[in-house]
């Protein structure tokens, strides 16, 4: 006898105590843990589409705070450029620094010509980045006026 099949004696009869699961016990738990599964998969989306844009957001700040640096720190004028899928900045006599876009991510900005200039004192003209994810707005980036500082409003996201 094995520890698997244990017999116990009733009225004459060998009965075997099985162990497992029945097929229809195993079914109503996959059917089960798949209807879980179906419920938390929007959620997660969800969860890693607000990651992506605060992260891209972050990225996005932490270009221009970047441009502003230099522009203090080596007292010479930086300009940044926006375009739609991409931020360059750089000195006049330095290599300007590129930093690309996903393709579902658009740029777009009310400076003239997409172009914001740190002056060596690290203040600036203000404005407004808008960020859009698919054609949608989802975060309006402001820099403020002589300061340059950049502060951000989230739009609802889908």
């Amino acid at each position: 006898m094995t520890q698997n099949q244990k017999r116990l004696q009733t009225r004459g009869f060998v009965v075997h105590k099985e162990l497992g699961f029945t097929f229809i016990e195993t079914i109503l738990t996959l059917f089960l843990l798949s209807l879980l599964t179906s419920m938390a998969i929007p959620t997660i989306t969800t969860v890693a589409t607000h990651l992506e844009i605060g992260h891209i957001r972050e990225q996005l700040m932490h270009q221009v705070s970047l441009a502003q640096q230099v522009a203090l720190s080596q007292e010479k004028k930086v300009t940044v450029h926006f375009s739609s899928d991409q931020v360059t900045w750089g000195t006049n006599d330095q290599k300007h620094r590129v930093w690309k876009l996903d393709p579902d991510y658009q740029l777009k900005s009310n400076y003239p010509n997409g172009v914001l200039q740190f002056h060596t004192t690290g203040q600036s003209r203000g404005g407004t980045i808008f960020l859009f994810h698919q054609g949608a707005l989802i975060t309006t980036l402001q820099i403020q006026v002589a300061s340059g500082r950049v502060t951000w409003e989230e739009s609802d996201v889908p």
